[in-house]
C-alpha cells in the first residue's frame, strides 16, 4: 500500500506493518488471582512473557449475534462461539496449567444456559482456580464514541451482575478490556475507575501517537479521565498492545484460519522449525518489551473467534512455551490480564499521567476513523430512544413488578447491551446485522410497553381494550405510537382520546407532543396543559412517512410535567384553537456571496429568543437571546462533502469507519444555496419556520412556549447517488463568535472535552493532520459548544443522537447528520455504507438540534438540564374514549399519594432505579439498585456546581412509594461494597515537577458508611459524582 508517510522512523514502519497484519480484519472479563509476579519457576532477571490466550467475539458485525454464536452463514465470515467455549472448557479441564480469558457476557450467558449442572460446576472450578478469567465483563465490548454513559454503565453492570450471580463477587473482573473499539473516551476510562477496575488495556491508538510512544517506551500510563472533577479517583492504569490484539502471523496457531502456523518439532523432519520460531519469538517479544517500562510483557495469543479448535491451538502454544523456555533468554508462561496487572504493579515504576482522550483515531495517513461517529444515523437514534424506554420500564417495574402477562425489562436490557457493541451502535456492521439489532430492540421495546401499559392502566383505572381494539391499544387499553417522529400514529383522532405522559426525570419540565390528527380543531384539557394548537403536517414528516400515513394535521400540545409523575390530558375534536396564521415565503434568488447583505425576512420569537431570517436565502441571519440582550450573527446551512471513493493502488476511500472527503470544500444541498420558507404561528404558543432546501432536505426551526432553546428538526434523504458520488451531509452553523480555533464536545453525554483544530495534546508537535476536514471531527454524543471569551458568550448545539462534529473555521460548528457511500473502506466489513431505506431508494433520517445562546457563566445551567430532557423525554401513551375529569390530573407512580412527587435538587439526576435480580423469572429480591448523579462540573456554574444533598429515603418514598430499611454504597457497577474497595496503587509523575507521587484513589467521607439507619439516609454529591446504592425495601405498592 502507498501511505505517503514522509520521513518515518524504522520503529514506526515495523509498527505499521504489524498493525496491518493483526488488525486488517478487526472485528474480552477479568478475575482476581493470587498476586504473583511471574510464572512458575521463573528467573525474574530475564523478560517475563505473559501469554494471554483469548478470543475476541464480536456481538454481531458481518454476521448477526445468532449467526456468530451458532456458526451459521460461514460464507460471510467464520465464527462459532458455542464451539469456542465448548472447546476451551474441555482443554482447560484437561490441563490445570492452561489459562484463558473471556470477555463478552452476551455470548457466555447464552452458552451457560445450555449447560447442565455438572458442566456448570466444572466451569465454576475453572474460574475459582484462576484458569478461566473474565476480563471486561460487560454484556459486550462497547463502542466509546457513539454510546451514552447511561447505556455504558447499564451494559457493564448487566454483564457483571451475571458473573456475580453465577460465580460470586470475588471473581469480579479486574481488567477492563477494550481491545477493538476505534478510539477511547476519557469518560469510559472514568467509568471503569469508578467501577473498581485495576487497569485498562486496548489495541488501537493513533498511528503517530503509538509510534512515538513505542519509541519512547511509553505504551503504559495512568489515565486520569476526569482531571478537573473527580481527580485521582478517576485514575486508571492503562496500556496498549504493541501491535494489535491478535496473534502475530508467524504465531497464529488457529487451525481454522486460512494459513495456520504449526510447531514442527520432530527432529527427523527436514522442515523442523523450532529454532526458527524460537529465535523469531524471542526477537519479537524483546523488541516489544522496549515499548514498556519493566520486565513484563502481555503477549496476546488469539483473535477474532479463535480457539474453536482449542486442542490444536493450545498444543502449539505448549510447544512454543517449552522450547522458548529451554532456550532460556525469556521466560514464557500462561497468564491472565489480572496476573499481568499484579506483576507490573509490583515492579513499582512511575508512569506518565494522561488527562485528554484518544480521539480521533487514525491508523495511517488519510485513514481517520471519524465517519463511524455518524454511520447508520437511524440506528443510532433508535438505540437512544430505546435506552430512554428502558429507563422508564425499569422505574415502573421496580415499583410494580412484571406485567401480568409475564413480560419484563430483561429482553430490552439484553438488546440494549448488545446494541452498545463496537460494531453495533457504531454503524460499522453489515446491513442485515443492522436490521437484526433493530429487530431485537423492537422486541425488547414491546415487552417493556406491556410492563408500562399494564401498570399505568391499573393506576389510572383505564379499562382493558376490546378484542377488536387490541391491535391498536393492546390488552391493557393503552397504545404507544413509536413513529410520532414521522407523524404516524394509530390513534383514532376523529374521536375523543386521552394523552398520558410519564416524566422519568426528577425535575419539572416542559414537554412538547406532536400527534398526527385528521381534524383541524381540537379542545385539549388537563391541569398540565400549557398551550396547544393544530398545524399542517410539515413537509419533512410527509416526505419521511411516504404513503404509510395521510393525516393532514398535527396537534401540538405543550405541557408542564411534575417530577417522575403521570399526567393525563383529554383531547376532544372540535371547538378548539387553530392555526392563527400561515404565511408562505419563497426564495427564488441564488444565495449571496459571503459578506453580502441579506435583506430582512420573516422572524419568529418566544419569551426567550428572537430568530431572524433572510428573504433572499431563506436562512437564519441572526438570533437574539432576550434575557441578556445579546445578538449574534448566525447562519445555518446544509452542505455535503463528496466522499473520496478511489480504490486503485490501495488508496483510502471513505466508508463505514473512515471519513475522507474529496478535498476540503462542502457544497450546498440546493443548487443555489437557498431554501423555500413557510411560516406557521400559534399566538403565544409556538412559532415555526419550515424550510425546504433542495430535493432531499427539509427543516422546521421552532420556538415554543416555556422552552429556552431553538429547535432545528431536520429531514434528510434519500441522499442522491445518480451522479455516482458518495455524500456526507452536514448541518453547519456559522457565527460571528471569535473562537480562536477552540471548541468543545461532550464525552459520552457527560463531561466536556476541549478541542483545538489541527492539534493533539498528547503528541504535539510530532503530528500531521493529513485530512483537514476528517482529521478535525470528534464524536458528539449530546452537544458541541463554541465560546467567545472576549464577549463571554457561548453557543451550545445539542443533538438527539450521536454524530460527528467539528469546528473547521472560527465561529463555526458543523454536525454530520447522514452519510451514503458507494465503496467499502477496507477495514473488514466488506460492504459500502449504502442504506436504501424502506422503499429501496435511500434512507431518510429525522432528528433535532437544540440551540442555545447564553453568557458563558450561565450556559451550563441551561444546556445540562436540556441534555437530560433530550436523553430522557416524556413518554407519550394513548387511550381511546372520553377521559373522566378526575383523571385530568397529575399523580405519582404509586397510589400512596395523589399529589406529584418532590423534585430532586436541580443539579442531581436519578440515573438508575431497578431491581437487583439478574434472573428475569425471579424478581423476588427485596433489594433495589439506585444511582444518583451530580451532573454539573466543577466551577461550571456559581450555584449548580455546588455540592448537593439528597435524602434517599424521603425521595424514594415520595416519588415511587418505596420504603427502605437500610442501604449500602457500592462501586458504580454494584459488585463491591464501596468502603471495602481496594484497588492497586500506581505511581504517577507530578505534572508540576515531574516527581513521583503515589495515587490516593479513595478519599474517606463522613457520608460513606456501609449501612445506614432510617434516620441517616442523607447523601452528599460533589460535581460529576455518581453514587450507587443497593437498598433494602420494606414494601412497595
Amino acid at each position: 500500500m502507498k501511505f505517503n508517510m514522509g520521513v518515518a522512523t524504522i520503529i514506526f514502519t515495523v509498527l505499521l506493518l504489524l498493525t496491518l497484519a493483526t488488525l486488517g480484519e478487526h472485528a474480552a472479563m477479568a478475575i482476581p488471582t493470587p498476586h504473583v509476579a511471574g510464572g512458575e519457576g521463573s528467573d525474574v532477571d530475564i523478560p517475563q512473557i505473559h501469554i494471554i490466550a483469548h478470543t475476541h467475539d464480536d456481538v454481531g458485525w458481518k454476521k448477526t449475534v445468532d449467526e456468530y454464536y451458532y456458526g451459521s452463514n460461514q460464507t460471510v465470515a467464520n465464527g462459532a462461539v458455542q464451539y469456542v467455549l465448548d472447546s476451551v472448557v474441555t482443554a482447560l479441564l484437561a490441563d490445570p496449567k492452561k489459562k484463558f480469558s473471556y470477555v463478552e457476557m452476551a455470548f457466555f450467558y447464552r452458552w451457560w444456559r445450555e449447560q447442565d449442572e455438572a458442566r456448570k460446576d466444572q466451569v465454576r472450578s475453572l474460574v475459582k482456580n484462576g484458569q478461566l478469567e473474565f476480563v471486561g465483563g460487560g454484556w459486550c465490548m462497547n463502542d466509546e464514541a457513539g454510546t451514552h454513559y447511561n447505556a455504558i454503565i447499564d451494559q457493564i453492570t448487566f454483564g457483571n451482575l451475571f458473573i456475580q450471580t453465577e460465580f460470586g463477587q470475588e471473581y469480579r473482573p479486574r481488567m477492563a478490556w477494550q481491545i477493538d473499539p476505534f478510539g477511547h473516551s476519557s469518560v469510559q476510562a472514568t467509568i471503569f475507575a469508578q467501577m473498581g477496575y485495576d487497569g485498562l488495556y486496548f489495541a488501537r491508538a493513533d498511528y503517530e501517537d503509538k509510534a512515538l510512544r513505542i519509541n519512547q517506551s511509553r505504551c503504559e500510563l495512568v489515565w486520569r479521565g476526569s482531571p478537573n472533577n473527580l481527580g485521582q479517583q478517576s485514575d486508571l492504569f492503562t496500556g496498549m498492545f504493541y501491535a494489535g490484539y491478535g496473534s502475530n502471523g508467524e504465531f497464529n496457531f488457529d487451525a481454522r484460519s486460512a494459513n495456520p502456523q504449526v510447531v514442527k518439532d520432530d527432529p527427523l523432519l527436514e522442515d523442523n522449525n523450532v529454532k526458527l520460531l524460537v529465535n523469531d519469538f524471542v526477537k519479537l517479544v524483546t523488541t516489544q518489551l522496549k515499548a514498556y517500562h519493566g520486565n513484563h510483557l502481555m503477549f496476546p495469543m488469539g483473535g477474532d473467534f479463535t480457539f474453536a479448535a482449542a486442542l490444536s491451538h493450545f498444543k502449539n502454544i505448549d510447544k512454543l512455551i517449552k522450547y522458548v523456555n529451554e532456550d532460556g533468554r525469556v521466560n514464557v508462561f500462561y497468564s491472565t490480564p489480572a496476573r499481568y496487572l499484579d506483576a507490573v504493579n509490583a515492579e513499582g515504576f512511575t508512569y506518565e499521567l494522561k488527562t485528554d482522550d484518544f480521539f480521533p483515531y487514525a491508523d495511517r495517513p488519510h485513514g481517520y476513523w471519524t465517519g463511524y461517529f455518524t454511520s447508520r444515523p437511524a440506528l443510532k437514534r433508535y438505540v437512544r430512544d430505546q435506552n430512554a424506554l428502558l429507563q422508564i420500564c425499569k422505574q415502573i417495574e421496580t415499583v410494580h413488578g412484571l406485567a401480568p402477562t409475564g413480560e419484563d425489562s430483561f429482553t430490552l436490557r439484553e438488546a440494549m447491551g448488545v446494541a452498545q457493541h463496537h460494531d453495533a451502535v457504531s454503524g460499522t456492521e453489515q446491513q442485515h446485522v443492522a436490521y437484526d439489532y433493530a429487530k431485537r430492540l423492537a422486541i425488547g421495546g414491546s415487552a417493556c410497553h406491556a410492563v408500562i401499559a399494564s401498570h399505568v392502566s391499573t393506576l389510572l383505572d383505564i379499562p382493558p381494550a376490546l378484542d377488536a381494539d387490541q391491535d391498536k391499544a393492546g390488552p391493557f387499553g393503552i397504545s404507544f405510537c413509536t413513529e410520532l417522529n414521522v407523524s404516524l400514529c394509530s390513534i383514532n383522532s376523529a374521536s375523543s382520546f386521552s394523552l398520558i405522559l410519564y416524566n422519568p426525570l426528577g425535575h419539572t419540565r416542559v414537554s412538547k407532543t406532536r400527534i398526527p390528527v385528521t381534524q383541524d380543531a381540537y379542545t385539549v384539557t388537563g391541569d398540565v396543559v400549557l398551550d396547544y394548537g393544530v398545524v399542517p403536517v410539515d413537509a419533512g414528516a410527509e416526505h419521511a412517512r411516504g404513503k404509510r400515513g395521510n393525516a393532514p394535521y398535527e396537534l401540538v400540545i405543550l405541557t408542564t410535567l411534575s417530577p417522575t409523575s403521570l399526567a393525563t390530558v383529554a383531547v376532544k375534536p372540535g371547538s378548539g384553537d387553530n392555526v392563527e396564521s400561515k404565511v408562505a415565503v419563497e426564495a427564488d434568488t441564488p444565495a449571496p456571496s459571503e459578506g453580502s447583505r441579506m435583506e430582512a425576512g420573516p422572524s419568529i420569537s418566544n419569551e426567550f429568543y428572537a430568530v431572524n431570517f433572510s428573504s433572499e436565502t431563506g436562512s437564519i441571519v441572526s438570533i437574539t437571546e432576550k434575557g441578556s440582550g445579546h445578538t449574534i450573527q448566525l447562519q445555518q446551512q446544509f452542505l455535503w462533502y463528496e466522499s473520496y471513493n478511489k480504490t486503485k493502488n490501495h488508496d483510502q476511500p471513505s466508508g463505514a469507519y473512515i471519513f475522507r472527503s474529496q478535498g476540503n470544500d462542502a457544497y450546498p444541498v440546493s443548487s443555489d444555496g437557498s431554501c423555500k420558507l413557510t411560516v406557521v404561528k400559534k399566538a403565544g404558543a409556538f412559532e415555526e419556520v419550515r424550510q425546504q432546501c433542495g430535493d432531499f432536505v427539509y427543516q422546521t426551526i421552532g420556538l415554543y412556549k416555556g422552552c429556552n432553546h431553538i429547535e432545528f428538526t431536520f429531514t434528510v434523504g434519500p441522499i442522491p447517488i445518480a451522479d455516482h458520488k458518495g455524500k456526507e451531509v452536514v448541518s453547519r452553523f456559522n457565527s460571528d463568535l471569535q473562537t480562536a480555533g477552540i471548541f468543545y464536545t461532550d464525552a459520552n453525554g457527560r463531561e466536556m472535552q476541549k478541542r483545538q483544530r489541527d492539534h493533539r495534546d498528547t503528541w504535539q508537535p510530532n503530528m500531521t493532520v493529513f485530512e483537514h476536514v476528517a482529521g478535525n471531527f470528534y464524536p458528539v454524543n449530546s452537544r458541541i459548544v463554541l465560546r467567545d471569551e472576549s464577549k463571554e458568550l457561548q453557543l451550545s448545539i445539542l443533538t438527539d443522537s450521536s454524530q460527528a462534529g467539528a469546528s473547521l473555521t472560527d465561529g463555526s460548528a458543523e454536525l454530520m447528520v447522514h452519510r451514503r457511500l458507494l465503496v467499502d473502506d477496507h477495514r473488514g466489513v466488506e460492504q459500502p455504507l449504502n442504506e436504501t431505506g424502506l422503499d429501496g431508494k435511500g434512507l431518510i433520517v429525522r432528528g433535532t438540534h437544540y440551540v442555545q445562546l447564553a453568557p458563558i457563566k450561565s450556559a451550563a445551567s441551561l444546556h445540562r438540564p436540556l441534555a437530560q430532557e433530550v436523553m430522557l423525554p416524556a413518554l407519550p401513551m394513548f387511550a381511546g374514549g372520553a377521559t373522566p375529569p378526575q383523571r385530568e390530573t397529575t399523580s405519582a407512580l404509586h397510589k400512596q399519594h395523589a399529589a406529584a412527587p418532590e423534585s430532586l435538587p436541580a443539579n442531581v439526576h436519578l440515573l438508575t432505579l431497578e431491581r437487583v435480580d439478574f434472573d428475569p423469572a425471579s424478581h423476588k429480591s427485596i433489594q433495589r439498585l439506585v444511582r444518583f448523579e451530580h451532573y454539573f462540573e466543577v466551577d461550571e456554574d456559581s450555584e449548580m456546581s455546588k455540592p448537593a444533598t439528597v435524602n434517599v429515603q424521603e425521595y424514594l418514598q415520595s416519588a415511587f412509594g418505596i420504603t427502605i430499611t437500610s442501604m449500602v454504597e457500592m462501586t458504580l457497577n454494584a459488585n463491591q461494597v464501596k468502603s471495602a474497595e481496594k484497588r492497586l496503587q500506581w505511581k504517577v509523575a507530578s505534572e508540576d515537577e515531574g516527581n513521583a507521587v503515589t495515587v490516593t484513589r479513595h478519599t474517606s467521607s463522613a457520608n460513606r458508611v456501609t449501612r445506614r439507619s432510617p434516620r441517616d439516609f442523607t447523601i452528599t454529591l460533589n460535581p460529576m459524582e455518581i453514587r450507587t446504592y443497593i437498598v433494602d425495601v420494606q414494601s412497595t405498592q
